[in-house]
């Protein structure tokens, strides 16, 4: 990160949601396994985001892709960003004014690294399908030279990464019979295998193995 300026990870307002534990910035990780890349067009010099699904090693986020991806192609050698939210709660207080979300995130600004080394890259394959499916690639042919070949996996190391979580108090008197407080939000699967179905959710992400 030497060539380039990172931005500043201690956030400009509210800063006291931001955390940069790495402990707290994992959980948030660990919890969740969708994020938004962000990089800058060479071509246009506009910005654009994907959602892409990610995989974890003890000191780096894994990203996966199709050869062609532009957005993974283009964060090679350069500057970009990767965010995961997760929403936790409807925040709704008594003015639209006040109403809010609660969520916890994690950003990350960093270069992108691609992954060249096949037997590696088949490792963050496999650990990607058993992070989203415990289990899942043992019932699954592995993966070809070929499939290997057409993917194309970058890294983003964790040390340019923190978290913001906002669970503020919500002041629960009603005023003038207006109805305040939060409403949760729940993921559910709607899986028909009953074996799998009880591994599903956020418990079944897991750390992977450190990856030289």
């Amino acid at each position: 990160m030497s060539e380039h300026r990172t931005p500043s990870l201690r956030g400009r307002r509210h800063k006291e949601r931001v955390k940069t534990e790495k402990d707290q910035i994992r959980e948030i990780l660990d919890r969740n396994y969708l994020g938004h890349l962000s990089v800058v067009d060479q071509a246009t010099e506009f910005p654009f985001t994907i959602p892409i699904a990610y995989s974890l090693g003890d000191d780096a986020l894994y990203l996966h892709g199709a050869a062609a991806n532009h957005a993974l192609s283009t964060a090679v050698g350069r500057p970009c960003s990767f965010v995961v939210t997760e929403v936790s709660e409807f925040v709704l207080a008594d003015t639209m004014f006040s109403h809010s979300i609660n969520y916890a995130s994690v950003i990350l600004y960093g270069i992108g690294k691609e992954i060249t080394d096949l037997e590696l890259k088949d490792f963050l394959l496999v650990n990607l399908v058993d992070r989203l499916y415990p289990g899942r690639s043992k019932t699954l042919p592995p993966n070809t030279r070929s499939e290997l070949l057409q993917t194309k996996v970058i890294s983003l190391e964790l040390q340019n990464a923190s978290a913001k979580v906002r669970n503020d108090p919500l002041d629960l008197s009603i005023k003038d019979g207006r109805w305040v407080g939060t409403v949760p939000i729940q993921t559910l699967f709607n899986v028909a295998d009953t074996e799998l179905r009880p591994k599903l959710g956020r418990s079944i992400t897991k750390k992977t193995e450190a990856v030289s």
